[in-house]
């Protein structure tokens, strides 16, 4: 059995650091339990549809205990693992392969985040960890409604994740984009479709000024939380964004190409959009580096 004990940060650094193992466990017949998503539980339709994955909602009162056993553990030879039944894995670990050999421990205790599983089970299991991820039904029902009245005057959409709010400091402020340099990144996607109808979907985690770009069709779905404009983007045909996780496991969930605004001067086009394949891969094998 594994549990994964970690919470790396916000809502899709979670998904990405659960997901592969999602698709290990299915793959290898391993139970799997994910010991705290209390907080973003309710988003979904049901985390614990597939038989043997098991996402827990009321057990952060348990997090510190489990969090020195992990590390008491941790620091054991391998051969006292063996005698107790448990072991830990993290991104320090080599494979997985220890977890597979005959007289394993029973119980690994699993710190996901950058923990070395194949990206391959992404892939193996991409609609088992779609149905494990789905939105409640009211997010769905919302962005579906939204998309398909956009989609009744245009023939391409084109999601930009406008990522504000912590990217003005992050790495110095490098991917903080004013909405002058958001408008000029519209401008060339556009233009990358001369013959069809483009409507871009803006999605941000600070208000969007409504005068911000002229002569483009853009829109955003009125007071969406996270999770809706998270399948916003995913239900576009293209994407385009700063490099985050978001937009990442949007692509990756939605199957959609994206493409990375990672400079101001950067210059948009048609080779420059691909599909996220694991986190930080297109399904080209370029990976993204920062």
């Amino acid at each position: 059995m594994l549990w994964i004990i970690d919470t790396p940060g916000q809502l899709c650094n979670r998904m990405w650091a659960y997901a592969a193992f999602v698709g290990y466990a299915l793959e290898h017949g391993r139970p799997l339990r994910v010991l705290y998503f209390g907080a973003y539980y309710d988003l979904f339709a049901d985390p614990n549809v597939l038989p043997g994955v098991h996402f827990h909602r009321r057990l952060e009162a348990t997090h510190y205990a489990v969090d020195r056993l992990y590390y008491a553990v941790r620091k054991l030879p391998a051969a006292w693992h063996h005698r107790l039944g448990v072991t830990t894995l993290d991104a320090g670990a080599t494979n997985l392969s220890a977890l597979e050999a005959s007289g394993a421990p029973p119980l690994a205790l699993v710190r996901s985040w950058l923990a070395p599983v194949p990206a391959s089970y992404l892939q193996l299991h991409h609609a088992e960890i779609r149905r494990v991820f789905r939105p409640r039904q009211d997010i769905q029902d919302r962005v579906a409604n939204f998309i398909a009245e956009l989609r009744a005057s245009a023939d391409v959409l084109i999601g930009v994740h406008m990522r504000r709010g912590d990217y003005r400091e992050y790495l110095g402020g490098r991917f903080y984009y004013d909405d002058t340099e958001y408008l000029r990144f519209m401008r060339q996607a556009r233009e990358l479709f001369p013959d069809q109808r483009a409507t871009f979907i803006v999605c941000s985690n600070e208000p969007v000024n409504p005068e911000a770009f002229p002569g483009v069709e853009w829109a955003s779905l009125p007071k969406a939380n996270g999770m809706e404009d998270l399948h916003v983007l995913a239900a576009c045909d293209y994407l385009i964004g700063p490099p985050s996780t978001y937009s990442m496991w949007a692509s990756y969930y939605g199957r959609k190409p994206l493409c990375f605004l990672t400079a101001r001067t950067a210059s948009l086009g048609r080779n420059d959009f691909d599909v996220i394949v694991s986190q930080d891969t297109f399904a080209s094998g370029k990976r993204l580096t920062v």
